[in-house]
């Protein structure tokens, strides 16, 4: 499995493409990079004492968990549409 790495919003206007442009999901993850490294420890801490107490099986559950949702937004496809307007947005 693989996450997302692109994706496309395009935006019509009475049925004309007004916009058209691609983002690297690549340079969004850099971005949060830091914030995961963050609360990473915070989050294994959780983890750990919510299995101390009978919540869960294993504490690094949930990150295979993460992943495998992360990775299965992959094909998403969302269209919103008004009178004149329309936004599609496609994840890669």
């Amino acid at each position: 499995m693989m996450p997302p790495m692109l994706m496309k919003i395009a935006i019509y206007e009475e049925g004309v493409r007004k916009m058209n442009f691609w983002i690297p999901l690549v340079l969004i993850y850099l971005l949060l990079l830091p914030l995961f490294v963050f609360l990473l420890p915070f989050l294994i801490v959780l983890g750990v004492i919510a299995w101390g107490f009978g919540v869960g099986n294993n504490p690094f559950s949930w990150m295979v968990w993460i992943y495998e949702l992360w990775c299965a937004t992959k094909g998403t496809i969302i269209e919103t549409k008004s009178k004149n307007e329309r936004v599609y947005i496609r994840i890669f």
